[in-house]
């Protein structure tokens, strides 16, 4: 039996300005990096890579910029890739179904 609950909500201040694409079936999709501070100390920051689609992609993206304050609530998915070498790379990136600017 698989039981679980999947849900992470981050407030930080947006690090990469949004990416918007689209893919071969025309579904938007915005990718950015949120800068979250989790403490006085730097090396315990997170850098966070948010994905968004649809609509919260296509509204989102034009007016996120480096800097602005912004909530993000979403699902935390795997992400896996392969490197150059050869070697396996393993991530984790939110899945955003929600957006607010809060500055």
């Amino acid at each position: 039996m698989r039981k679980g609950y999947n849900k992470v909500i981050f407030a930080g201040r947006v690090h990469r300005s949004p990416e918007l694409r689209r893919t071969p079936h025309g579904v938007a999709v915005g990718t950015f990096s949120l800068f979250v501070p989790t403490s006085k100390e730097k090396e315990d920051d997170l850098f966070v890579d948010v994905v968004a689609f649809r609509t919260l992609a296509e509204e989102y993206c034009p007016v996120l910029i480096n800097g602005k304050a912004v909530l993000v609530e979403g699902t935390l998915a795997p992400c896996r890739w392969n490197k150059v070498e050869g070697a396996i790379r393993n991530t984790y990136e939110v899945r955003a179904s929600l957006i607010r600017i809060i500055d």
